[in-house]
């Protein structure tokens, strides 16, 4: 008697983008795009579609302040600060008015700190000037700093001063506008992030040579360092603290996968490797280019790299890793899909915000991205998520079904796609890519309003019933901000290779 199996997909709580290929766990994925993966375990949803538009305001470090966009930039050669409370629709410039103010535009993490009502800058000058957030006055290059203060990088409240880096040298801001050297990390070290960690500060750094360290500093001493651990080697891109944990994000030195580890005990030790996916010529790259931010228990991270569904070598996605609720699984995915390829691969300065708690629907953040082309000059892009939803779809790829065994023969019995009822304009659609297939067969697709289920019988591909397989892996594409609530499907295994 032919033996008839099952597979259910149901799950949307687990690793996200596991690292295996075939039969992964319940809950793991290949590859996850523009989806909520990690918002909740009965449900996925697709997030909405980044807009992207040309701009000359060359900004390249961003800040939220309570909803409003503040934007480190330039307007006529000038350093500025650029202002918006809608998200990017409308902006508004405040410019330092020396001359000496020349506009940074080739700085990766200038000086950008928002304290005590107060946006503290790198100004372009020999020092840091101010915006005051309540009526957007600058006052600026009178924050000299030691060492001639130009550039200079960071910007960290912390135990009521801010503190940046110059070179290798951490470095001390008052309110009062003094300015101080405190201590220098060994040569061997680039400084990437400053980390308030309660009573210690985790300077977060990068090897030019060898293993990667985090120095704990206790804000007094000037020559020793509360401990120095071990981050490992790689491109360390950056690191926050995440309900009371340090979670840094490691590149690999061949730009091709990630890790992602977290600091407990006295170590860092690593809870998710990502590789990049080969993209649709057998080519896999993954580079971090922005650093690391935290939202809601979700760290976020600006990835350039090969995706299945491109050609292309460097195409830009916002990676997210966490959860919502403390004590789930940590999951990954490429949370929002920048539909952008830049024209040089490795030379762009980027950042990004994310408006805590507000969004232009109830289930998602708004975003604002800046990727600026440091080898074409004002090529600068920017991007925000609106309400679209009929452009880049959420995409859900599974790994490769054997169905307990590849090297039997599988025949389609039965499809279905599980969703909330469906309204206007919106669509889930299934696809299939069998053995050694490197392209994707659509099955079938549900877009009849108020339906809430799509079922398919004796599956036909253009007439056709469907070929038979060995192993198989889908692909669900969601349009118009459906609710993927799960999928099934049943095969019939036709041979018993094995008597």
């Amino acid at each position: 008697m032919a033996k008839v199996q099952e597979l259910k997909l149901f799950n949307f709580q687990g690793q996200g983008m596991a690292d295996t290929e075939r039969d992964l766990a319940d809950g793991n994925f290949r590859y996850l795009e523009n989806v909520t993966f990690g918002d909740s375990a009965r449900e996925l949803k697709q997030v909405a579609t980044l807009t992207k538009s040309d701009s000359t305001r060359q900004i390249i470090a961003t800040l939220n302040v309570n909803g409003t966009i503040y934007g480190l930039g330039s307007y006529g050669g000038k350093t500025a600060i650029w202002v918006t409370a809608d998200s990017g629709t409308t902006w508004n410039h405040y410019v330092c008015a020396s001359n000496s103010e020349n506009a940074v535009t080739t700085q990766v993490n200038p000086f950008f700190c928002y304290f005590n009502g107060y946006i503290y800058f790198q100004s372009g000058a020999v020092g840091i000037a101010t915006l005051k957030v309540s009526d957007n006055t600058i006052s600026d290059g009178h924050w000299c700093l030691p060492d001639g203060g130009n550039p200079t990088y960071g910007g960290v409240a912390w135990q009521g001063n801010m503190y940046g880096w110059l070179g290798n040298t951490i470095f001390k801001l008052t309110t009062g506008g003094t300015a101080s050297d405190m201590l220098t990390i060994p040569a061997d070290q680039q400084v990437v992030e400053l980390i308030s960690y309660s009573n210690l500060m985790a300077v977060i750094c990068k090897s030019t040579v060898g293993e990667s360290k985090m120095y704990l500093w206790d804000g007094v001493t000037t020559t020793t360092f509360y401990d120095i651990v071990s981050e490992g080697t790689g491109i360390v891109a950056g690191g926050v603290l995440v309900d009371g944990t340090i979670r840094i994000v490691i590149g690999g030195n061949n730009n091709k996968d990630f890790r992602i580890r977290d600091y407990s005990g006295g170590v860092f030790n690593t809870v998710f490797y990502y590789s990049g996916r080969k993209n649709q010529t057998g080519v896999a790259n993954a580079t971090l280019i922005s650093r690391v931010k935290v939202s809601r228990g979700f760290i976020y991270f600006m990835v350039e790299g090969t995706k299945p569904s491109s050609t292309a070598t460097n195409n830009i996605s916002l990676f997210r890793f966490g959860n919502k609720v403390s004590g789930q699984t940590n999951s990954l995915c490429a949370y929002s899909d920048f539909a952008f390829v830049p024209g040089v691969t490795g030379s762009l300065l980027n950042d990004f915000t994310i408006l805590d708690g507000q969004s232009t629907t109830s289930d998602y953040f708004s975003i604002f991205a800046v990727a600026y082309d440091v080898a074409s000059p004002f090529a600068t892009k920017e991007f925000v998520s609106l309400t679209g939803f009929s452009v880049a779809p959420g995409a859900i790829e599974t790994g490769i079904y054997t169905l307990g065994d590849s090297a039997t023969t599988k025949h389609f019995k039965v499809l279905a796609l599980h969703h909330a009822p469906l309204t206007t304009g919106q669509s889930v659609s299934i696809y299939y890519r069998k053995d050694s297939e490197t392209s994707w067969t659509e099955l079938g697709a549900s877009s009849e309003v108020g339906t809430v289920h799509y079922h398919i019988n004796n599956i036909e591909i253009s007439g056709s019933p469907a070929p038979d397989f060995n192993e198989i892996a889908f692909r669900i594409e969601m349009i118009g901000n459906p609710v993927l609530t799960g999928f099934r499907f049943k095969a019939e295994e036709l041979e018993d290779i094995y008597g």
